[in-house]
């Protein structure tokens, strides 16, 4: 069994959650979302498994959903590995990006070392 967890830009409330399977559920809400999308929506995708205790998640950003069903499609295999699914509607690239980072602050490759690197 999979989640959507599905936070549109104007959430009025809690963050909606869908069980679903098979994983093909998936692209069938990101076409959903692309009826109504008016272009002017930028998309953040996460996932990860509810019992793991390592972030092995990776975040992808766009504003185009058909390229976000391509990375799904191409990686069915590795995303049937996974159980819940984060997607949030963002205004900005700012608010997407700023979201992004903060999902990955406990990763060692989130900020750069201060003080530079020696050829």
């Amino acid at each position: 069994m999979y989640e959507i967890h599905h936070a549109p830009k104007e959430l009025d409330g809690d963050i909606s959650v869908i069980k679903f399977c098979p994983i093909d559920t998936l692209l069938k809400f990101i076409d959903k979302l692309s009826e109504s999308d008016a272009g002017n929506t930028v998309y953040l995708l996460t996932y990860d498994n509810k019992d793991s205790e390592q972030d092995e998640s990776e975040v992808f950003i766009t504003s185009n959903l058909d390229a976000l069903a391509g990375i799904l499609q191409s990686g069915i295999c590795l995303f049937e590995l996974k159980e819940r699914f984060f997607i949030f509607e963002y205004a900005s690239y700012e608010e997407a990006y700023a979201t992004a980072l903060n999902l990955k602050e406990s990763s060692p490759l989130c900020y750069e070392e201060k003080g530079g690197v020696e050829p």
